[in-house]
């Protein structure tokens, strides 16, 4: 929560912040992103829907920093005191005129754990004191970089319909990132390689309860055979064999002919043990044991 902290300090509700020189050093703006090859921004934030265990780390996480109750000192002359009406207390609990606090934080925490970066626009009002904070998705910001100020601003959105951002209507909130430090760097772009493996292992799971005939069976015949007799037996496997309400019947051949198996089964995968692994490393890059989700498999009284 120490990244949603700095962001509340950035709000400038009491006077602007005195303008300040640029970096000492001209910095270059980096050409990508670390992530696996296919899998770009956007993908890691589909994966959320897609993956239980990604769900469940990121969800947990992000439920826990949304029911923080936040609260407001001022302090004089050493002494602090808290206050209890102020306008920044009324900006935490309704963000916008469609988002609560609870929901604004929820929705950052997201956002930083799968892709490592939060973007938060303010809407100020007639006295320029922030109104409104809205969350925008990250996919389609663009940091504008720059040589002599790091950041010059921000482009929301693509083309003719990208809106032009100055740095103080944005707060940017990132996980560094070594390969490019212009945008930030989530655990779930860590764990990139284990998360595709796993959802191509569900994927290869479930065709082969749906699409079983069995899979990679192949009928071997001493001789060669007609391209009538070939489409009769293909229709007739197929209609007999293929579906997983069909799976596993008897099959009756003929010909001398017999069946072989091309392709490893989910035992020959070590398909249970693989799965396993791929939920371990997941749930280790967010630091979430497996008892809070629920799993005892490894709780004794021991520990």
């Amino acid at each position: 929560m120490t990244l949603l902290n700095k962001a509340l300090s950035l709000i400038p509700f009491v006077s602007k912040q005195a303008a300040r020189q640029g970096p000492p050093i001209r910095y270059m703006a980096g050409d990508r992103l670390l992530q696996p090859i296919g899998r770009n921004t956007e993908g890691y934030l589909r994966a959320y829907g897609e993956l239980g265990w990604l769900f469940a780390c990121v969800s947990r996480i992000a439920a826990a920093v949304s029911e923080v109750h936040w609260h407001l000192y001022q302090v004089r002359n050493g002494e602090r005191k808290e206050v209890h009406s102020h306008p920044l207390l009324d900006l935490l609990d309704y963000a916008n005129s469609f988002q609560t606090g609870e929901e604004l934080f929820e929705a950052s925490q997201q956002y930083l754990d799968l892709v490592g970066e939060c973007f938060w626009v303010l809407n100020r009002n007639r006295v320029g004191v922030p109104a409104e904070i809205w969350v925008a998705p990250p996919q389609h910001m663009k940091v504008v970089p720059s040589k002599e100020k790091f950041i010059s601003g921000f482009l929301y959105g693509t083309g003719e319909d990208a809106v032009p951002l100055e740095t103080s209507e944005v707060i940017f909130l990132k996980y560094p990132n070594p390969s490019n430090p212009y945008r930030g760097l989530g655990p779930a772009q860590s764990i990139g390689v284990e998360i595709d493996t796993d959802l191509y292992a569900a994927e290869w799971n479930r065709k082969f309860f749906y699409n079983d005939a069995s899979p990679g069976t192949v009928i071997v015949y001493p001789g060669t055979i007609s391209d009538e007799e070939y489409e009769r037996l293909r229709l007739q496997w197929d209609s007999r064999h293929r579906g997983a309400l069909q799976a596993h019947k008897v099959a009756i051949l003929d010909n001398s002919a017999k069946i072989e198996r091309s392709v490893l089964s989910q035992q020959d995968m070590g398909f249970v043990d693989m799965r396993k692994l791929n939920r371990d490393t997941i749930l280790g890059a967010f630091g979430i044991p497996l008892s809070v989700l629920g799993i005892v498999e490894n709780v004794n009284r021991a520990n």
